[in-house]
């Protein structure tokens, strides 16, 4: 009875910028229905919500409120056509940080059974009251209103029931869903003392609507951005939290230059799983290329939970003051192919180039890189081919997103191969001088 198909979860700095976006994992197909939530540190800021659609799918405003002192949007389409990627127009160029949380669903009629929204503090915030009578799929996301970066030791879902959906302890922001014909208070709780905004709509549920995933499916379920520069930074190890509901991951993460070259020495879960690093230098060892990129993976067979709990112990823990981003990936059937990796390195300006890599097999690669606060990437559509990489149906960044100097800029693409499943993990680094994005993206490959 209704369900999820995809999510994508971060926060960012809009440093001036007035577009911020994610390409989404897979192109989520007519029918099923897209819910965003949309948050600007500028009280003042509203927004306007495009897909690349040019106008063919409607998306209609639920909220665009201020709330704690900041504004927040509340969005939901249900597409008339497929839709590769949602992007956010700030009004007010002048926002300084903002967070955006995207959730996919099938099952559901483009019918609104109620909304609400609500502030709160301390350990237990909620949306406020929804009254139901008839199957609804209610989805609920908050933020701090506290500061930016500010970090909880947990996030959880309240009495109202449901599970997780994104959980970033890191910035305090999180989105859950719950399918029910009760009247319900969506809720959270957490630890701390910190102010937050919490938005929630109810659509109705029709099993008949939209496109439910395939179980057998080689995908992308859910990715989570996390950037940390506060007192928790330094901690070793380091705790995350991160829902999982496929059965293989993998984390990204970058580095500010200069924070004494922060590296990833073990990663463990709530679940036990084995994480193991993903891209070796040649002689064998895993430095993570002068201490800025990593990647690590837990291979097909590991077991998920909505509320699972990561331990991130570091060589050499990052510096309080710098920022790191870290990117992790949920998804479902793969299976990972570590001789399959490049590296590469460079001071100057120009081309980034890592060496060719060779695919056992059909997959996606998923490539890191370090770039400079001063360094802008304006990355737009298109297709082609790329030696044996079969045709990208996406190559999308939201235009000319560039996050802050401690924070992230990410790039994901879509189109999963389902011949056979295995993925690439490669990692870049561009060392320019003393900040660093991230740029984590899936890319297609041909065996």
């Amino acid at each position: 009875m209704a369900g999820l198909t995809q999510w994508v979860q971060g926060g960012f700095s809009v440093s001036g910028n007035n577009n911020v976006g994610y390409a989404l994992p897979q192109q989520e197909p007519a029918g099923n229905t897209i819910l965003i939530g949309v948050q600007s540190s500028t009280a003042n800021a509203g927004f306007t919500i495009d897909d690349g659609s040019s106008g063919s799918n409607t998306w209609t405003e639920v909220y665009n409120v201020t709330l704690g002192g900041q504004r927040f949007g509340l969005y939901r389409c249900k597409l008339s056509v497929a839709v590769d990627y949602v992007n956010a127009v700030f009004d007010d160029a002048g926002t300084a940080y903002g967070s955006m949380w995207v959730a996919c669903f099938w099952g559901l009629a483009n019918t609104q059974n109620g909304a609400n929204n609500n502030t709160g503090s301390g350990t237990g915030f909620n949306a406020g009251a929804i009254t139901l009578s008839t199957p609804s799929l209610v989805f609920a996301f908050a933020s701090n209103t506290s500061t930016e970066n500010a970090e909880v030791d947990s996030l959880a879902v309240g009495a109202s029931g449901g599970e997780l959906i994104g959980a970033n302890i890191q910035e305090g922001l999180v989105m859950s869903f719950v399918v029910t014909s009760s009247n319900v208070t969506p809720a959270f709780v957490t630890t701390g003392a910190l102010n937050w905004a919490c938005l929630a709509v109810a659509l109705a549920v029709d099993d008949g609507e939209g496109t439910a995933p395939d179980a057998g499916a080689s995908r992308i379920i859910g990715v989570q951005h996390n950037q940390f520069r506060s007192t928790g930074a330094g901690a070793n190890p380091y705790a995350m939290q991160f829902p999982t509901r496929g059965n293989c991951f993998a984390l990204t993460s970058i580095s500010a230059i200069g924070t004494g070259n922060p590296t990833i020495a073990s990663i463990s879960d709530g679940q036990s799983n084995t994480w193991a690093f993903g891209s070796e230098n040649a002689d064998g060892t895993h430095a993570p290329f002068a201490g800025v990129a990593n990647a690590w993976y837990a291979d097909l067979g590991a077991s998920p939970d909505v509320d699972m709990t990561l331990s991130i112990t570091w060589d050499n823990a990052p510096d309080t003051s710098f920022g790191t981003c870290v990117v992790l990936y949920d998804m479902q059937n793969y299976s990972f192919d570590t001789a399959s990796n490049g590296t590469g390195s460079q001071g100057s300006s120009g081309n980034l180039t890592v060496g060719g890599l060779t695919a056992a097999g059909a997959g996606i690669l998923i490539n890191v890189l370090g770039i400079n606060q001063n360094l802008r990437f304006a990355i737009e559509r298109r297709s082609g081919r790329l030696g044996r990489h079969e045709r990208l149906r996406q190559w999308l960044c939201a235009p000319d997103l560039w996050f802050g100097r401690q924070q992230g800029h990410h790039l994901h693409v879509s189109e999963q191969h389902r011949r056979r499943r295995r993925l690439h993990l490669g990692v870049d680094r561009l060392h320019r001088t003393s900040a660093c994005g991230h740029l984590a993206a899936p890319l297609p490959v041909d065996g």
